[in-house]
């Protein structure tokens, strides 16, 4: 009986450290570029979706188009893309390799939760455009439904 106790809570002890690990997300790398250590372990305990939602956000949030050439002077007014905190001298890389990484969330946004946002990114025949608020969210949630 003593033998049957121990073995049904160590099984449940698993399978509770089994649950608790599943659930607890991966905070993606670029999360830790933009937000300190104590933020993100914050997070992780006590919010758990946010950073799952930062992980989506980082990747589904927007697309990135290209101006052709002879509309890039249509691009002269509009609100460049900026980082929130740069470092002295730190200049955003807009390549395309600096693209494939790139951390939305060390820029500043204003996002409509109706309009989205657009910004131009730097000296660059590009743009950025962010979905609107609402879609974002809905996707987020349409994302969280099939997992």
């Amino acid at each position: 009986m003593k033998k049957t106790m121990i073995l049904m809570i160590s099984l449940l002890l698993c399978g509770w450290a089994v649950a608790q690990t599943k659930s607890a997300p991966v905070p993606d790398q670029r999360i830790y570029e933009a937000y300190d250590q104590a933020t993100i372990e914050h997070l992780l305990a006590t919010s758990p979706r946010t950073i799952e939602y930062y992980n989506f956000f980082l990747t589904e949030s927007y697309y990135i188009e290209e101006v052709a050439q002879e509309k890039v002077h249509d691009l002269e007014g509009m609100e460049e893309f900026t980082l929130k905190h740069p470092a002295v001298g730190e200049v955003p890389d807009f390549s395309p390799e600096g693209l494939k990484n790139l951390n939305v969330l060390r820029f500043s946004i204003n996002i409509s939760p109706i309009g989205g946002a657009m910004y131009r990114l730097g000296n660059t025949n590009k743009i950025i455009v962010f979905y609107p608020g609402q879609v974002i969210t809905e996707n987020f949630k349409k994302y969280l439904n099939s997992k």
